[in-house]
């Protein structure tokens, strides 16, 4: 038996569907991973078949640069970390600009390239990131089932009168303009319809006989995987949600720490790991901010700092760690408190080790995140584009004064043998 799985070229994406395959390769099924080049070396590392499928204009290996990003618009990123500046409805506005091009990118000539993967390989089972639309276009034009991912926050598949790409909630910590909200939730609606209009134009294209859909963002398969624990859901929300899902919890990826962090996580000190994910540490005021209020509570910090020069961040303590790329699933189970954007990914590692969280939420669906994680208790938030160091030192210093959580455990091994 085969599974086919269809990732974007973007090791955010490509983590969690890789989870996925892995668990089913384990019960002795041959999983193929149609992705592009910069995931080959991830994708072989986890054991699995890697088959070249751009579905994007960019890629990103867990750093964001303008030259890979982007190739064509390479002012594209700098643009991006201009608009988190203003503010996250600014940031939603900027990114509903780029949807179509970066969510449904070449559709027609995807879509074709995908029904000659099937003729390859015959899969019995496909597995499609929600937000690449265009895996979604294409798979649905070949009439086949198929199985949908949702590597985000679940308002990614909307439900009712959701949008994709709207400010559906945020944290209390955050206090957006009622004008902003109602301008951003038009452009967002606009830009959707817009994008399903090409989505349906492809679609008839790549299948003349097939039905239209009534909005391209929540088009799902006959089952739906999400990246999520069931007690963080909206109680508002559930009602909704497709029958055949599953919360699979945390999908978090083997890590060994290397010798260099032994010293850091003696337990001598708190140690608070500072984390904005591949695209939002390009925000070195806010890294810098997260610093100095860890100097101020005496505790000791790792640092992922990206492409930045260490220099900028000014002196630091002597047992601190200021890295390029940190090992950050391993480091979460020895972390007190994870301040981070509130990305999905950090989100998930710091709840399957127990760790506590700060967040300072910036885009896509981080603000929804933020919200439920603050609605349950599982996180503080705050403002990143108002951040008060002494605030914040106040945030981790309650932190360090808790237990840890009990870490929450994935259940993608039993939900696969019981769904799929």
């Amino acid at each position: 038996m085969t599974t086919l799985v269809l990732s974007p070229d973007f090791l955010s994406h490509y983590q969690p569907l890789g989870a996925v395959a892995k668990a089913i390769r384990h019960t002795g099924e041959r999983v193929v991973i149609a992705t592009g080049h910069a995931m080959r070396t991830f994708v072989e590392h986890d054991g699995l078949e890697w088959h070249r499928l751009d579905l994007a204009a960019g890629s990103n290996d867990g750093l964001a640069a303008a030259a890979t990003h982007d190739p064509s618009e390479p002012s594209a990123l700098h643009a991006f970390i201009d608009a988190t500046r203003q503010g996250f409805v600014a940031t939603l506005a900027f990114q509903a600009s780029k949807r179509s091009r970066e969510l449904l990118w070449n559709p027609v000539e995807v879509g074709r390239t995908i029904d000659r993967l099937f003729d390859k390989f015959q899969p019995e089972r496909v597995l499609v990131d929600q937000v690449s639309l265009v895996s979604t276009l294409g798979v649905l034009a070949t009439g086949r089932p198929f199985t949908t991912v949702v590597p985000g926050h679940p308002t990614q598949l909307p439900v009712a009168d959701e949008l994709y790409g709207d400010a559906w909630k945020w944290p209390d910590a955050l206090h957006p303009d009622p004008g902003e909200l109602g301008a951003l939730r038009a452009t967002v609606s606009s830009v959707n319809a817009a994008v399903t209009a090409a989505f349906n134009e492809a679609l008839a294209t790549l299948n003349p006989s097939a039905n239209a859909v009534d909005d391209a963002f929540a088009v799902h398969g006959d089952r739906v995987l999400y990246h999520w624990e069931r007690d963080l859901h909206d109680p508002r929300r559930i009602g909704q949600l497709p029958p055949h899902h599953v919360d699979l919890g945390p999908l978090v990826r083997d890590e060994s720490l290397s010798p260099e962090y032994a010293s850091a996580i003696d337990g001598s000190r708190p140690l608070v790991v500072i984390a904005l994910g591949t695209f939002l540490v390009h925000r070195n005021d806010v890294i810098v901010a997260a610093i100095r209020a860890v100097e101020r509570v005496g505790a000791r910090a790792i640092v992922a700092i990206g492409d930045h020069d260490p220099a900028t961040f000014g002196p630091v303590p002597d047992d601190w760690i200021l890295a390029r790329r940190i090992p950050q699933v391993a480091l979460m189970r020895f972390a007190h408190c994870l301040i981070s954007h509130a990305g999905n990914g950090s989100t998930q590692e710091a709840l399957a080790a127990g760790t506590h969280q700060i967040v300072l939420p910036m885009s896509t669906d981080q603000m929804a995140i933020a919200a439920d994680l603050c609605r349950t208790g599982r996180a503080q938030a705050a403002d990143p584009n108002d951040l008060d160091v002494s605030f914040l030192a106040e945030l981790i210093d309650n932190t360090l004064s808790l237990d840890r959580w009990a870490p929450v455990t994935s259940n993608v091994d039993r939900l696969l043998v019981d769904h799929l």
